[in-house]
């Protein structure tokens, strides 16, 4: 009977290690390696604040300074739509927050500010883009002209 017990909870062991693994795999390689998500502490457990938490870590592992990764397979444009998609679903104050944050670390690299404006102009400002959310956008511009990284004359535009 305790062998039957052990093999048991041996197989529960091994099933959920592999979902682990399953799990960094396709986050792997949805970014082809180039950039992870941050692992969400065991601590937050409502929904509510583990999309704040995504939303305010989200870039934490990204390089604004990789250039390459916005030739890489899309890797840029897959993990900024994939932010998008999680401030769409925080409550706005930190939808903001994450957007000042995204800013600040974006705005680094003028190659990687210019592709971010364009990406979010493309996605939240276009009518014809299924992600359009012009009150988003509106956070982002916001964001944008606040940040004194970025020159006063891409702020006119």
């Amino acid at each position: 009977m305790k062998n039957i017990i052990f093999l048991i909870l041996a197989i529960f062991s091994v099933i959920s290690c592999k979902e682990k693994a399953d799990k960094n795999a396709i986050e792997t390689s949805l970014y082809d390696g180039s950039f992870t998500l941050p692992v969400i502490p065991d601590s937050i457990t409502s929904k509510a604040e583990k999309g704040q938490y995504l939303a305010l870590h989200f870039w934490d592992g990204y390089n604004f300074n990789d250039t390459t990764l916005f030739s890489k397979k899309g890797v840029a444009e897959q993990a900024f739509v994939d932010f998008l998609n999680v401030l769409v679903n925080v409550d706005t104050t930190s939808a903001a927050k994450a957007i000042d944050i995204f800013t600040q670390r974006g705005t680094e690299n003028v190659f990687s500010s210019d592709a971010f404006m364009s990406m979010t102009e493309k996605y939240l400002y276009n009518p014809h883009s299924p992600m359009y959310a012009e009150e988003l956008y509106i956070k982002f511009l916001r964001s944008y002209i606040a940040n004194n990284k970025i020159d006063a004359d891409k702020k006119i535009r």
